[in-house]
């Protein structure tokens, strides 16, 4: 009996075993791209290694040469100087290289049987095979919507002082500086005291209790009014920025350095880059609801000396999906949560249930200029200054706080780049 048992628990984890080795190696989307992957995958014979190769080569070819070209169009700096890509453009380069990769796909298919054919359909539609980043370029593009939940409201960025002038041996590039210095957070579609999980007294309700469970990012994202990512323009950006102009956009761009730093008020003002993006009517993007300050750490508080609205578009429809939304039932006798019926068993049950939307809005670009220097000449950012921040928030609704910013830590010298 103890040997039947023994040998009975031995089968159980051997397949669970297999199972779970089945499941870390089972094929991704991205092995589309790899042809050692994709002919184990498809259990590929000799002569069809050699096939496979060459057409994932070709396919390879197409991905790298339309997330390139994409990224070339929807590059930041490009979108400041006020060429913005129609959505139309778009689709049709996204239409083109799908129409590129079904035929790599259809050449592929000349030389598998069925079943290989069957399976390479499978392993196609698990995901978007442009989705997998394989392109190096330098070009960099502030993702601003729940695709890419990073909304946390803070950086921690290396010290410095402004004004001030661009560091001549700066080797970051382009890309590093946009990250470490662009903040992204949302405006909370309720004020937080709003949202305060308060569960019935026992004396209201004496046999259950109920409790909103705190919900996800991804969920307060789809529904925030308001998605906000800032950057704050650093001599080292605007001359890093500067230089991609020149280099990858010589016929759209001709300018001098002195010019391009003039433009951009260097020696005079602290300038922040906001994109304001919504998914409700376009009114949300009205400044005239929204009241804008920075705030050092000393919480003094700073207006914009002016304001330029850049530029206003559409946004490309995102598929997201959504979290649904939990309550928590407590069931203080132990009188209906079966099979136990224990007192104050908790359970939960979806008040909403997750659902897949299509994130669909405008998207509004601003330039703030601030002062530079306090009342009484000294630096507002300085090598004292420990963080900065800028708020936003509504003075017409109860729309909570956004609060977006850089906390300084390090000298640059001690400072990692982040990874392009």
């Amino acid at each position: 009996m103890v040997i039947s048992m023994f040998f009975q628990s031995a089968k159980i984890f051997a397949a669970l075993l297999v199972f779970a080795l089945s499941s870390a190696w089972a094929a991704s989307t991205k092995d589309l791209l790899n042809a050692d992957h994709l002919g184990e995958h498809l259990k590929a014979t000799g002569d069809q290694k050699e096939h496979i190769a060459k057409h994932v080569a070709a396919l390879r070819n197409i991905v790298v040469a339309y997330q390139t070209e994409r990224a070339r169009r929807t590059n930041e700096a490009l979108l400041w100087q006020g060429h913005i890509p129609k959505l139309k453009d778009l689709k049709s380069l996204r239409k083109s290289a799908n129409d590129s990769a079904s035929a790599a796909f259809d050449a592929l298919k000349t030389a598998l049987n069925n079943k290989q054919i069957e399976r390479l359909d499978k392993l196609i539609g698990k995901g978007d095979v442009f989705a997998i980043p394989i392109a190096q370029h330098p070009y960099y593009h502030v993702q601003n919507s729940p695709l890419f939940p990073e909304f946390s409201g803070k950086k921690t960025a290396y010290k410095l002082t402004l004004p001030s002038q661009p560091d001549p041996a700066n080797t970051w590039t382009y890309a590093q500086m946009l990250k470490i210095w662009t903040v992204r957070n949302f405006m909370p579609s309720v004020r937080p005291i709003d949202d305060l999980q308060h569960a019935p007294s026992i004396a209201a309700h004496p046999d259950w209790q109920t409790r909103e469970v705190s919900v996800s990012d991804r969920y307060r994202l789809v529904r925030s009014p308001l998605l906000i990512s800032a950057t704050l323009y650093v001599p080292d950006l605007v001359r890093s920025e500067f230089d991609m102009l020149q280099t990858h956009y010589d016929s759209l761009f001709a300018r001098t350095w002195d010019d391009y730093a003039a433009q951009n008020r260097l020696d005079s003002d602290i300038q922040i880059r906001l994109k304001f993006n919504t998914i409700y009517d376009k009114a949300y993007l009205d400044l005239n609801r929204w009241t804008i300050y920075l705030e050092d750490s000393e919480e003094i508080g700073y207006e914009p000396n002016k304001i330029e609205e850049r530029a206003f578009y559409p946004l490309e429809a995102l598929k997201v999906s959504v979290p649904g939304r939990e309550i928590e039932v407590t069931d203080v006798f132990g009188t209906y949560i079966s099979p136990t019926y224990t007192p104050g068993e908790k359970a939960r049950y979806f008040a909403e249930p997750p659902t897949e939307m299509t994130y669909l809005g405008n998207e509004k670009l601003l330039v703030l200029y601030f002062p530079a220097q306090t009342v009484m000449g000294t630096p507002v950012i300085s090598a004292r200054t420990k963080h900065l921040k800028l708020i936003v928030q509504s003075h017409e609704t109860d729309f909570g706080r956004c609060e977006l910013m850089w906390a300084f830590k390090k000298p640059k010298s001690e400072v990692r780049p982040p990874k392009d």
